[in-house]
């Protein structure tokens, strides 16, 4: 993940991991909308990061492509 709030940019994809689940489904560039439920167009790196550790093993993302 890179960019946030505190970065004056959308949070966005940075990296995938070769063979994960999201692989071929997330690609770098894309625009995190939501984490978890929760509107990411506003929120900081750190709380981005904070949301996304927080989901244990199901993560929600929402992104534009």
């Amino acid at each position: 993940m890179q960019g946030g709030a505190d970065y004056r940019l959308l949070l966005s994809v940075k990296k995938v991991t070769p063979n994960s689940f999201a692989y071929n489904r997330l690609h770098p560039g894309d625009v995190i909308v939501a984490i978890q439920g929760h509107d990411a167009t506003s929120l900081s790196h750190q709380q981005g990061h904070d949301l996304i550790k927080m989901a244990g093993l199901t993560l929600n993302l929402m992104v534009r492509k």
